[in-house]
């Protein structure tokens, strides 16, 4: 290698070393140069996010503003009506007032009404539809019982061939399907027919509340009103109690089951006596059961009741104790005050409800409603 070629060589190691120098500066140039793009397009999304919030906030003054200018129009129409009553008289602003009292009040009794009848033409619909249900599954059950019986008689059949034992088997589980459902369709026609019968006597019960409306004018008079209720037997005094006044009075299981077998010949002095309790046990619980004497003095003065509790010789008996031993569930609870109604010879004239003031639940649990308990 001569000199020359030396130099040239020299002279070619400079120059590329030129060129990489020059590009690594380009390529910190052009870094510096997207990572300034990326601040301008931060900065730009930034401003969009400022332009979106300022114009939320706009709308938000605008509706403010809207506002209060619909509010200082109301103030406007108010200020005029203030100002157009204190003009009147105190003899028409009586007048203006009496009117209406009477348009409040022959509204909220037209609403009842209203109330009344559209509850009456639900349950119309309802026992309608259930009916309907029930001449389906009816019909839906003697298919079944037919099936069945088409299935035992070839079944019968089938027994006769032994090669056939699989299939029998089938048969026998499918029967026993056939069963279920027919238990199934049993138990659903059952329940229909006693939620039809429910539903008849709360329609009859919302006729009644509709009458007592159309004549009465509040609801004291409402429960006051003279009804001749029919009732014929003290089961349905209680449940029509029970419905009435469900908020205050607990009918226990026990009570259903002694008004069942009870038979006094006045149903409608049971649901009276009822009736009257349940007036107490609102007035009790609103007074927090502070009414100024024992509750069987005001049962007797203010609501007409022969009230009393168990003699000392019966609480102290453990076998007539037990008999008035009440259960609601799996509850169970002894009850010594009870109202007595009716008298005279004869079980089907007296009626005895044993009753226990609950004040956690704020009910009167209601533990018998039936025969003279052993004395």
């Amino acid at each position: 290698m001569n000199g020359l070629e030396l130099i040239i060589i020299i002279i070619g190691l400079f120059a590329i070393g030129w060129l990489l120098k020059r590009l690594y500066t380009l390529r910190q140039q052009s870094q510096k140069v997207q990572a300034k793009a990326t601040s301008l397009e931060d900065e730009v999304t930034r401003l969009w996010t400022t332009q979106s919030e300022l114009s939320g906030e706009a709308k938000r003054l605008q509706a403010e503003v809207d506002r209060i200018t619909a509010e200082n129009r109301d103030l406007k129409q108010r200020n005029a009506i203030i100002q157009s009553f204190e003009s009147l008289s105190i003899e028409q602003l009586s007048s203006i007032k009496s009117n209406l009292d009477i348009a409040t009040h022959r509204d909220q009794l037209n609403q009842a009404i209203a109330e009344a009848e559209n509850q009456k033409q639900s349950l119309e619909t309802e026992i309608s539809q259930l009916k309907q249900s029930v001449d389906l599954w009816q019909e839906e059950y003697r298919k079944i019982e037919a099936q069945h019986d088409e299935i035992i008689d070839y079944d019968q059949r089938l027994k006769a061939y032994p090669g056939l034992l699989q299939q029998q088997e089938e048969l026998i589980h499918r029967i026993d399907e056939l069963e279920q459902e027919k238990a199934n369709l049993t138990e659903k026609l059952w329940q229909a027919q006693a939620q039809i019968e429910r539903d008849l006597q709360g329609l009859h019960r919302i006729q009644i509340i509709s009458a007592c409306r159309q004549h009465s004018t509040s609801d004291q008079e409402l429960f006051h009103a003279k009804l001749t209720l029919n009732f014929s037997r003290v089961r349905e005094a209680l449940d029509f109690a029970e419905t009435m006044f469900g908020d205050v009075l607990e009918v226990w299981d026990s009570a259903r089951v002694s008004a069942d077998a009870s038979n006094f010949i006045r149903p409608d002095d049971a649901y009276r006596a009822l009736q009257s309790l349940a007036w107490f046990g609102q007035f009790y619980f609103k007074c927090n059961g502070e009414i100024g004497n024992t509750h069987y003095h005001v049962l007797r003065t203010k609501y007409n009741l022969d009230c009393t509790p168990e003699s000392i010789t019966i609480q102290n008996s453990k076998k007539l104790r037990s008999e008035r031993c009440f259960w609601h569930g799996d509850q169970c609870k002894e009850m010594f005050d009870h109202l007595k109604i009716g008298g005279g010879n004869g079980m089907n004239n007296i009626l005895r409800i044993y009753f226990a003031i609950n004040n956690k639940s704020r009910k009167i649990e209601v533990g018998h409603c039936g025969r003279h308990l052993s004395n």
